[in-house]
């Protein structure tokens, strides 16, 4: 229920003090998700760790009212460093402020509400905002077909003429 993001106080048997830690992997059952197994990896509170946090856009950028417009998200996650107290549940990302085709989010755009640091590439793109491209079909005046004309047969004349 806390998803790879949260710090876990986790009380292993027949020990007195709870560990803390975060989870590393999950492993479920192919076909029915049923949960096999889950990776813990324990962490000191004193020193920073790598996460992946997911990126989650919120508000309606007003771009997209458009039919035309769609949202093209190229990041899905942020890796973050930071402390194990910390770490963010996930990145909010405010669509608000795309009002046109082109516009963009890039990693150097976000601000994290805790301590912490981006590691992604500060210029790798994020979200923009894409016009999809629709051709216009225009009629165009067709002129009636032209009857096709034939050269016209001569007459046979005697030279032309042969006697049967």
């Amino acid at each position: 229920q806390t998803g790879r993001t949260r710090l876990i106080s986790l009380k292993v048997d027949k020990t007195k003090k709870p560990r803390n830690v975060v989870v590393r992997e999950v492993q479920r059952e192919p076909g029915t998700s049923e949960l096999l197994h889950v990776d813990f990896y324990q962490v000191s509170m004193a020193e920073k760790i790598r996460v992946e946090v997911p990126i989650v856009t919120i508000g309606e950028a007003p771009s997209l009212k458009v039919k035309e417009n769609f949202l093209l998200q190229e990041l899905n996650s942020l890796s973050i460093e930071c402390l194990p107290g910390e770490i963010p549940n996930r990145v909010d990302i405010d669509l608000t402020s795309l009002t046109e085709v082109g516009q963009t989010i890039h990693v150097k755009d976000i601000m994290l509400d805790k301590e912490g640091t981006i590691l992604n590439n500060p210029e790798q793109l994020v979200v923009k905002i894409n016009a999809r491209h629709i051709e216009k079909l225009v009629e165009e005046e067709v002129e009636a077909p032209v009857e096709a004309q034939l050269p016209e047969e001569k007459e046979p004349t005697e030279e032309n003429s042969s006697a049967s």
